[in-house]
């Protein structure tokens, strides 16, 4: 729909030289019926986005995008329909078309993000084993695994543990190496 709006619009017939070539009575209702269905079809996700973003009274990239499109289509129609002026037609189904690409380069990187991390909780064991001040170790699925749910207290390899004569070295089944054991407060490792 791109294509002949662009050939139907006064400035690019212009900037081409084909202005008796490709001008013929009524072109301009023709151009408003094309830009027409290019703002509305191609339009919507900007104008529900805008709807959206200011019915949580956060105007965002979306308002930008709606209200530039929504202006230059009401412009553009009344020059049509009998004010003096130009039309902006060629613009808006340049704008939308440019917009469009760009919010489907966003999602599909989103998507494959979204796929990464997928694919990265895969790779995450299913239970740990979380070390007790007494040395004891307490077998805990992880949440969605399962059986799956919270440890409760410091599992295995999420942080410093603070108490003295814990064990060392890597417990059964677990992934993360060891990292030794903190004693003493002090710091250091042992």
């Amino acid at each position: 729909m791109t294509l002949p709006v662009l050939l139907l619009s006064p400035a690019v017939q212009g900037l081409l030289g084909l202005e008796q070539t490709l001008s013929f009575p009524g072109d301009a209702f023709v151009l408003w019926v094309l830009a027409t269905v290019v703002y509305l079809y191609g339009g919507y996700p900007f104008l529900k986005g805008l709807r959206g973003e200011l019915m949580k009274a956060r105007p965002g990239m979306m308002t930008l995008i709606g209200v530039a499109i929504t202006t230059a289509y009401l412009y553009s129609s009344a020059v049509v329909f009998g004010l003096r002026g130009k039309v902006f037609f060629w613009e808006l189904v340049a704008l939308i078309d440019v917009m469009l690409l760009g919010h489907w380069m966003e999602m599909r990187s989103v998507m494959g993000a979204s796929r990464a991390l997928e694919e990265l909780v895969k790779l995450m064991p299913s239970d740990a084993h979380k070390l007790t001040p007494e040395g004891g170790d307490g077998r805990c699925a992880r949440s969605g695994a399962p059986g799956g749910g919270p440890c409760g207290g410091q599992a295995r390899g999420t942080g410093p543990r603070r108490w003295g004569g814990g064990l060392g070295g890597q417990l059964g089944g677990s992934v993360a190496p060891d990292r030794g054991v903190e004693a003493g407060g002090d710091g250091a490792r042992r």
